[in-house]
């Protein structure tokens, strides 16, 4: 086994995100239950497919193996559960940062290799990434940490200033419709994923001719207007 391969079998990528359903009552982006959840569907199948590309092995902490009165105590026992499994690094991310990448997360698993911390700094005051090696992980300290607050990442700078931290590109993170709008406009015109997230929070156009409905974006083919006096059409 040569290093890289070490270094990607003894870390395990902890997605630390709630199903669609659970999302749309604790994060309402659009006043529609519907458009709502699906809009976290894909979000959740978006960092997914993110994290499987890697191939590194992945657990999922939701809201149905969750332990915990409060955020910091379930994000502290999910990580603890992936260490006494026996990996040496754990890379925590959420659901709610589309623009984190594949090459990201595997840089990830090398730069962990020589740091205690990795932060990933979100454009809302918290953080969509954090890598910790094993022997650097201190629960209490973890799980009094300012979680949920726009105060979070600049504690953690505080708490961490004496380990070996760095810090990726800041990104944006998805709390309300302004944040939604914000990251599809990262993304390159023609990217599905794009089209996909707009379409949920601004009118679908429904193609007649096509009998296309709301439920089509499930397939991935649907009518999305902009504004302008032209359709176009993603399959």
């Amino acid at each position: 086994m040569n290093l890289q391969n070490h270094n990607i079998a003894k870390t395990c990528i902890l997605l630390f995100a709630q199903s669609e359903k659970q999302e749309s009552i604790t994060k309402p982006i659009v006043s529609s239950n519907q458009k709502n959840q699906l809009l976290w569907k894909k979000m959740n199948e978006r960092v997914l497919k993110t994290i499987k590309k890697t191939k590194i092995k992945y657990h999922h902490s939701n809201e149905k193996n969750q332990v915990g009165a409060n955020f910091g105590e379930k994000i502290t026992h999910a990580i603890q559960t992936v260490f006494e499994e026996g990996y040496e690094n754990v890379i925590v991310i959420g659901n709610d940062s589309p623009q984190l990448t594949t090459k990201t997360l595997l840089e990830t698993t090398q730069k962990i290799q020589s740091n205690d911390f990795i932060f990933g700094p979100d454009k809302n005051g918290g953080v969509y990434l954090i890598a910790i090696s094993k022997k650097n992980f201190n629960k209490k300290n973890f799980t009094k940490l300012s979680w949920k607050t726009s105060n979070l990442f600049e504690e953690i700078k505080t708490t961490y200033a004496n380990n070996r931290v760095e810090y990726l590109e800041q990104l944006n993170d998805v709390n309300n419709i302004s944040d939604v709008s914000k990251v599809a406009s990262t993304f390159t015109y023609n990217n599905i994923f794009r089209a996909i997230i707009l379409s949920v929070i601004h009118k679908l156009e429904y193609n007649q001719t096509r009998n296309t409905h709301f439920e089509s974006i499930e397939n991935n083919t649907f009518i999305f207007n902009k504004g302008s006096p032209n359709n176009y059409l993603f399959q």
